[in-house]
């Protein structure tokens, strides 16, 4: 959507509301369409039109109007609609104040759910079984509340939970798009729940009782577009209650669009501009129209992908707070057939429902883990089955209905079938039926721990620990000793099957590291760009922020990246796109990695360059050469503006994660920020992940050893511009000692002023913490922790924090310079 043919303009700035207003301002939009740009769009559009600013542009919300964004996203507006209409919610109540909620809860008993107004994926929410959870969780949801509000309702965890995409256009007409049923029950984030489509477990009473209400719903709402009703039903009756309406296209909207092929952004879209239903064609027929419910004659089963292979410390627990980043679907005619293909589909080295680790487990020990609510439950169910447990017995425990258990139950009675009978035809032609792959899982084997110490001791300290072909550096370490390397090798091995994944290990060297993207064909290769990242090399590409064009890389080292990179695309006879990561260290270039593929950075540097890399690569694998194409082999002429892409990270979410970073990628999205100054495409970069800063002036550092030297003058920096620091006693000794005043804070482990008092008083902008090694049994790490679930942005790199502090002294107020891509 932001492609330069997409549209007439285009911008790709931080998504806040002066620089919406900006834009505004600048283009004089007829109409602004939020339902389309998620919920950070809603909160946006609500914004402006409350303060009077759309009705003062004469800009009109098209598609699903503000009253009704207020109706379905404010808590207490939507349960005295529910209530007006006839349909039931949770017993509950609207809070703006902690002491409210207790007062609530008291009344009618733990556990309660807590869930934030105007926030997305369950942020800030959660379940609490007493007074001190119920505190933490909303006081932190009222913090991340744009209008500092939380529904607290009656608990009715166990009970099936089912979602409705349903439609409506201007003239009422109602269609109901897929209806979806979660495996897990009420209790877990849908975004974190398995999920099938269409339902399968529903009576037709059932399913035409809830239809008909999320129609109802959807007309009392004066829905003009799509839009997703959740219900809670339970299991034993027809009583069911609403949880909640997202009244925009969402992640639930992409998975019905695909289970079904009705395209429910673009219709909601053509809605909003004034069509009706039954005047839209079906692209796909070309006879019918939109106004014609789809049906589903196959089973759609949707996985989420969370990122505990990342985060191996962190909690795996879920609840009403979503924590996967991604999701898998797949789609056939049984479910087993579904599932098992989404499993695989997963790329976890999981090719059927078995987990060693959980087999070891007997059916006691099964059945009290059963009671963990996590991503690996579906695996002990499946264990339990095979040691013996029913399904009732089972379905007692999680609250899972039977109907999914005894489908896990049949996969693994095939399993077992498999491996202890004679191979016939029709059991062959069932496990194919159910999608059983073609190979198990191999036992782990491999490298050894003895030959890679070897191999390090060799290179010398410290190296980079890396399996192969992984995606998002899953597995790397930077091992700064033998204790380091043995226990990362002992991790790998537990992650992955080292003869699919043998082990790297590489001499680590801390310089600046840089990347590019290239097209080549039998000629020559095309660089666009040259990416050079801010933090130094150990931190993933991912990860780091990057800057093109570059800032700090001499001319000469530009002519050996693209000299390697034209030696490296003969050798390897790369047709189409490459990309490869440089370390420029001591006046030398290192090849770190090469990928003959496309790279997570082949939009951005399509974007800032207007080089269309996609487009010229796939006309060079049909035969047609870069010079043909009008482009002219080498690097490409250096561009006027600057461009930061910078990393945004879910570490709120995934809580007791480690958040210092390193050389396995951890962020979950990016931004960018574009400007013809570098500083002030920083900024824009910073605004976009959320900073808003300064605020306060406050800063707390806690800086190891090592690093102090070179934080020395990055502290001064934030003192003159008008920050008080406050560090920990060995930093705060070494900046007294050279003249850069700083107020003393304690560790946790002292009874007064320490850091956790100075971050409750939610006076403090950021912390800067380099630490000394990842070890979450040290202080920094439940500092870093405790930052993050505070909302106090948090560095662990000395090159970030001096960005930030190079875009701040830059940029003193919110006016933005605005880019319009399609110009560059």
């Amino acid at each position: 959507m932001t492609d330069g043919d997409m549209a007439d303009h285009v911008y790709i700035e931080p998504l806040t509301v002066p620089v919406v207003k900006q834009l505004i301002e600048k283009e004089k939009p007829d109409a602004l369409l939020p339902t389309m740009g998620g919920q950070n769009a809603l909160n946006i559009a609500m914004a402006l039109a409350d303060e009077g600013f759309l009705e003062k542009h004469h800009v009109k919300t098209i598609g699903t109007d503000t009253d009704t964004i207020k109706m379905a996203e404010d808590r207490l507006e939507f349960k005295n609609l529910m209530e007006r209409i006839g349909e039931p919610v949770a017993k509950s109540v609207v809070v703006n104040y902690v002491e409210d909620a207790i007062a609530f809860a008291k009344e009618i008993g733990y556990p309660v759910v807590v869930r934030p107004a105007y926030t997305l994926g369950g942020t800030g929410g959660g379940i609490a079984h007493n007074e001190q959870e119920l505190h933490e969780i909303c006081s932190n949801g009222l913090r991340l509340s744009r209008v500092t509000e939380c529904l607290i309702e009656q608990s009715i965890a166990g009970w099936k939970e089912v979602e409705y995409e349903v439609m409506r256009d201007g003239a009422g007409n109602c269609i109901t798009v897929c209806n979806m049923e979660n495996m897990d029950p009420v209790g877990v984030h849908t975004g974190d729940s398995i999920v099938v489509a269409p339902s399968q477990t529903l009576s037709d009473k059932d399913y035409q009782m809830l239809r008909s209400s999320a129609l109802n719903i959807i007309t009392a709402l004066n829905i003009k577009g799509g839009c997703n009703v959740q219900f809670a039903l339970n299991p034993d009756s027809f009583e069911y209650c609403v949880i909640e309406v997202n009244p925009r296209v969402s992640r639930s909207s992409a998975l019905a669009s695909k289970a079904t092929g009705y395209p429910i952004a673009k219709l909601a879209t053509k809605i909003a501009l004034g069509y009706n239903l039954d005047e839209i064609v079906n692209a796909v027929t070309g006879k019918t129209y939109a106004s014609y419910e789809p049906t589903l004659d196959y089973i759609v089963c949707k996985i989420p992908k969370w990122p505990f292979d990342k985060f191996y410390d962190a909690s795996r627990k879920l609840g009403t707070q979503m924590k996967a980043t991604g999701e898998v679907m797949a789609i056939c005619n049984n479910f087993e057939g579904a599932f098992m293909k989404a499993l695989r589909s997963l790329e976890q080295d999981s090719y059927y429902l078995y987990n060693e680790e959980i087999a070891q487990l007997s059916a006691d020990d099964l059945r009290k883990d059963l009671r963990k609510i996590d991503d690996k439950r579906a695996f002990r169910i499946a264990e339990a089955l095979r040691k013996g447990v029913s399904i009732r017995e089972i379905h007692a425990i999680t609250k899972i209905d039977v109907w999914f258990i005894d489908k896990i139950k049949h996969l693994v009675e095939i399993e077992d079938r498999l491996k202890n009978e004679e191979l016939t035809p029709d059991l062959l032609k069932l496990a194919k039926h159910c999608e059983f792959p073609d190979r198990v899982i191999a036992s782990l084997t491999g490298k050894t721990a003895e030959e890679a110490l070897k191999a390090a001791n060799e290179l010398g300290y410290p190296v980079l620990v890396r399996p192969s072909y992984v995606l998002g550096g899953a597995g790397m370490e930077i091992a700064l000793n033998d204790g380091d390397l043995k226990r990362f090798i002992d991790h790998i091995t537990s992650q992955f099957n080292i003869e699919d994944h043998p082990i790297l290990i590489d001499k680590y060297l801390a310089g600046k590291e840089c990347e590019v993207d290239a097209i080549c064909d039998d000629e020559g290769i095309l660089i666009p760009g040259i990416m050079e990242h801010v933090e130094r090399a150990g931190v993933h590409s991912g990860d780091s922020i990057s800057i093109y064009p570059p800032q700090k890389i001499s001319q000469e080292m530009k002519e050996r990246i693209v000299e390697y990179s034209k030696r490296l695309a003969k050798a390897l006879k790369v047709k189409g796109l490459m990309n490869i990561q440089f370390i420029v260290y001591e006046n030398k270039v290192y090849v770190i990695e090469v990928n003959p593929r496309s790279s997570r950075t082949i939009p951005y540097i399509s974007k800032v360059t207007g080089i269309p890399l996609v487009d010229v690569a796939t006309n060079v694998i049909i035969g047609k050469s870069i010079k043909e194409q009008g482009y002219d082999y080498g690097l490409a002429p250096e561009k006027k503006t600057v461009a930061v892409k910078m990393p945004v990270f879910s570490f709120e979410k995934i809580t007791g994660a480690e958040i210092a970073l390193g050389p396995e990628m951890k962020s979950t999205g990016e931004v960018l920020g574009i400007s013809e100054d570098v500083e002030e495409a920083m900024y824009k970069a910073f605004m976009g992940t959320g900073l808003d800063l300064p605020k306060h002036k406050k800063v707390i550092c806690t800086v190891k050893d090592s690093a102090k030297e070179e934080f020395l003058p990055i502290a001064k920096e934030y003192h003159d511009f008008g920050y008080d620091l406050y560090a920990t006693q060995g930093t705060y000794d070494f900046l007294q000692s050279h003249g850069i005043p700083a107020r003393l804070v304690n560790r946790i482990n002292d009874k007064e002023n320490t850091i956790f008092d100075l971050i409750l008083t939610e006076t403090v902008d950021l912390v800067i913490d380099i630490p000394t090694r990842n070890n979450n049994l040290k202080d920094g790490f439940l500092i870093r922790r405790f930052a993050v679930e505070a909302g106090v942005p948090i560095y662990t790199s000395l090159d970030t924090a001096r960005a930030l502090i190079h875009a701040l002294e830059a940029k003193h107020d919110n006016k933005i310079s605005l880019v319009d891509i399609t110009k560059l």
